[in-house]
């Protein structure tokens, strides 16, 4: 295996790898083998926390133990992880009790409803399952992973009919806008919108700001390198004094209407005290 130097990424491990390589990982996992204790193997796959309140059919809910997923199917324990970053994913389970494992990688953002769909298929077969009792694969993972945009109104469901003017005129929004996590974003204005540039890291994008009413933007965010299109949410909050002071974003879909609040760097030099926060900031 091949390490790469991806700063974001590096607790997740971003290694090139091969399924031959997964699939020895997975004998070591199935058999309780060495180098990894008897005893580590048991707290490796040892629930934890509950991941997700949704259940597939025949399906209990997934629980997420020290890196793997624990779940049953039809009575059978399965145990799983998958992973994803631009242009690739991966996918793995096995089943502890009939000794049998599945891996597959895939070049591309939505090659995962293909490992799901042939995954599932061999685990049918496996455990010979009727027809009656098999999920509908392709059905499932497009609720899952094509979901569609969100319109205006899912957006901001209170939007008035006359929006709200700006505060401020747009020059006023210019600026680098700072979180500890998140980084800095650099906030221009260009062709009469206001845009972010977030193309210094690992996992590029850019966005493109639509007034919607009064200091509430929709925001079109690309994908640099996967090219994906997605629409959210961002908000400006102003200082008492009337200068802006915050910008928060909804970067995170799973965190529904929280969003990343970033502070405008003084003077647009050097980041301003670190926000780590979601919701709103304290002002005033």
């Amino acid at each position: 295996m091949v390490l790469i130097h991806y700063v974001e990424g590096s607790g997740a491990g971003e290694m090139i790898s091969n399924p031959l390589d997964y699939a020895e990982f997975l004998k070591c996992m199935i058999h309780k083998a060495q180098p990894i204790s008897t005893t580590s193997h048991e707290e490796l796959v040892t629930p934890r926390i509950l991941t997700s309140c949704k259940r597939r059919p025949y399906t209990s809910h997934r629980l997420y133990a020290l890196g793997w997923e624990t779940f049953d199917y039809h009575g059978e324990t399965i145990v799983g992880h998958s992973g994803a970053t631009n242009g690739f994913t991966s996918n793995m389970i096995y089943l502890p009790r009939l000794k049998w494992g599945f891996v597959a990688f895939g070049n591309s953002d939505t090659s995962f409803a293909a490992h799901e769909r042939l995954c599932w298929e061999l685990v049918d077969e496996l455990l010979n399952l009727p027809s009656e009792k098999r999920w509908d694969c392709d059905e499932i993972n497009n609720d899952e992973f094509f979901d569609e945009e969100p319109t205006s109104r899912e957006l901001f469901p209170n939007l008035p009919d006359v929006p709200r003017p700006l505060s401020l005129p747009l020059q006023a929004y210019i600026g680098e806008y700072h979180h500890r996590g998140y980084g800095t974003l650099a906030v221009k204005l260009k062709d009469g919108k206001l845009q972010a540039d977030a193309t210094d890291r690992t996992w590029r994008f850019t966005m493109s700001f639509d007034h919607a009413s009064g200091e509430f933007f929709f925001v079109e965010r690309y994908d640099v390198d996967t090219a994906d299109l997605d629409k959210t949410k961002a908000q400006f909050l102003l200082e008492v004094d009337g200068t802006v002071k915050y910008l928060g974003v909804a970067l995170v879909g799973e965190m529904e209407d929280e969003m990343i609040w970033f502070q405008r760097n003084e003077g647009g030099t050097g980041p301003g005290r670190d926000m780590i926060s979601v919701g709103s900031p304290e002002i005033g």
